[in-house]
């Protein structure tokens, strides 16, 4: 009569491309054979998150309060150097407030919760045949879910004289700096009062927003409301 030779289960888990990972429990003694009991822990999926602004903090946040951060091996990519702060209330910079105060959480918060944060990068490549990331330093990063949180860009009018010297954006921290250099430069240091002029095109959140920015360096402040036809 034919046996069955016995199953190699170690083998067959090594050949699951880590999916999975065998784990062993104490063995047991039946009619004199020893049987062992393995059980099969599912391995934390790698979740990508690209851009590091509200809404991927918001995401790692509510993961977090659902409990569900134990089942995700998650990596937040931003292209910007600071981690994930509060832009809509970038006016509170001169209130007297620091730009580490404008945080949505600390860095010690995600090493807590054992998220890993790149910042400074952007992702030029997806491949999703192998899943994969590549960005412009080009570091892979492998992925089994991926969020694209990257946001918006703000709309610039394709109007005459829009690339000229002293024309921003108004989004991120780094704008405001800009913005801040370009009229400090600019200032009349032997007459501190003088008049400067300053517009602001856009009536959004952001665009009010920009328009309180610069009542803080200028005396003549045109607001005008962009409508594309």
């Amino acid at each position: 009569m034919a046996t069955t030779p016995p199953v190699d289960t170690q083998s067959v888990n090594a050949r699951a491309k880590g999916s999975a990972t065998a784990t062993r429990r104490p063995s047991a003694t039946v009619g004199g054979r020893q049987l062992e009991h393995q059980s099969v822990v599912s391995a934390p999926e790698r979740l990508v998150v690209v851009g590091m602004g509200m809404a991927a903090h918001g995401l790692c946040k509510r993961l977090n309060q659902i409990d569900a951060l134990k089942h995700y091996q998650v990596t937040v990519i931003g292209k910007e150097p600071t981690i994930a702060y509060d832009r809509v209330n970038l006016s509170q910079l001169f209130t007297g407030r620091a730009p580490e105060d404008l945080l949505l959480a600390d860095q010690a918060w995600y090493d807590e919760r054992k998220i890993d944060v790149v910042t400074s990068r952007t992702i030029r490549q997806i491949d999703c045949d192998e899943q994969t990331l590549t960005d412009d330093h080009e570091q892979q990063y492998g992925y089994d879910k991926l969020v694209i949180a990257t946001g918006s860009s703000a709309f610039v009018p394709p109007i005459d004289g829009i690339d000229s010297q002293g024309v921003f954006v108004y989004r991120t921290l780094n704008d405001l700096a800009e913005i801040r250099r370009y009229v400090e430069e600019r200032r009349d240091k032997q007459n501190p009062l003088s008049t400067m002029r300053g517009g602001v095109i856009g009536g959004g959140l952001l665009g009010l927003e920009a328009a309180q920015v610069l009542q803080h360096w200028v005396w003549r402040l045109t607001f005008s409301k962009w409508l594309p036809a």
